[in-house]
């Protein structure tokens, strides 16, 4: 995982097809699809904080979920 203060990018296993991205309170701030193994998410417009960011596959079964940090 790479973050910094404008995206956040994350390697995934072949299965994960979306993203989504929680914050504190269980709202969806952010989602996107997973490209190439990849999920690139632009966070610099969110406040910082603790998100939760929820891994899924293409049926939208969670197959992870990750803190992080900003």
């Amino acid at each position: 995982m790479n973050n910094s203060n404008s995206e956040l990018t994350l390697r995934c296993e072949d299965q994960i097809k979306y993203y989504f991205l929680y914050n504190i309170m269980g709202s969806i701030v952010l989602r996107g699809e997973v490209t190439n193994n990849i999920a690139k998410a632009e966070i610099a417009e969110l406040a910082s904080g603790i998100y939760l960011m929820e891994l899924t596959d293409a049926k939208h079964n969670r197959v992870e979920t990750r803190k992080i940090v900003k």
